[in-house]
């Protein structure tokens, strides 16, 4: 939290914003001293400087607590060899390869790098249920605003403030559709186990994940339809 207000206060931003976006932007909670969120900041001089080291903090937040703790022990392996760091890193990378190339299809943008930071900072801000915005998204395809909900409902780390189902049950629901599928091309006498860094998932496991998935985004559609106009 210090480094993270020390970093925007020395890029420009007022001790006061710089307090204050650091908790939301740790805490993943998102809210702004402006109307306009972060994109109060678009026309500041070290603009693309306030953005990077907000990605970086809201990632931060969005990383187990657990994590957290061994990385202070010097365990900094650790997030190498998490599986939700994993897909995390492919989650995102795919999803702003899409964002830009839709982007820049639909002449978004002129500039390549300006829809290249756009996705970055919101498919960030998306994954970790942060919230920030530095565009008005309204304004974009809704095959980009679709991406970005899909980031919303998978969320950050288990053990997280950030919000959605969670990676790791992400990733359990992807495994046991692999499960499935592989499962059609065996016989019926083959035993196939489903592992997670070799942890066995068991079958009820499975239906918790899944249930409180599917209770999760049937809220998350019932929300979206009472506030739609």
């Amino acid at each position: 939290t210090l480094v993270c207000i020390v970093l925007l206060f020395i890029s420009g931003l007022s001790l006061f914003d710089s307090i204050n976006h650091t908790f939301t932007a740790i805490a993943t909670g998102g809210f702004s001293t402006y109307s306009n969120s972060v994109g109060h900041f678009n026309n500041h001089p070290n603009g693309i400087i306030i953005d990077t080291i907000l990605v970086v903090f809201m990632l931060i937040g969005s990383i187990s607590f657990l994590i957290h703790f061994r990385i202070f022990e010097g365990r900094y392996r650790e997030i190498f060899g998490n599986i939700e760091a994993k897909y995390m890193f492919i989650i995102l990378s795919l999803s702003t390869l899409l964002m830009v190339i839709i982007l820049q299809v639909n002449g978004n943008e002129t500039n390549l790098l300006e829809n290249l930071r756009d996705s970055v900072f919101h498919a960030v801000a998306a994954s970790t249920c942060t919230g920030f915005s530095i565009k008005d998204i309204s304004s974009w395809p809704d095959s980009v605003q679709s991406i970005l909900m899909v980031l919303m409902y998978t969320g950050g780390f288990y053990g997280s403030t950030a919000g959605g189902i969670k990676l790791l049950r992400f990733v359990v629901i992807i495994n046991v559709i692999h499960h499935s599928i592989k499962r059609l091309s065996l016989p019926r006498s083959a035993v196939l186990r489903i592992k997670i860094k070799g942890n066995k998932i068991g079958g009820e496991e499975i239906i918790y994940v899944f249930g409180l998935s599917i209770v999760y985004i049937i809220i998350a559609v019932l929300g979206s339809l009472v506030l739609m106009d």
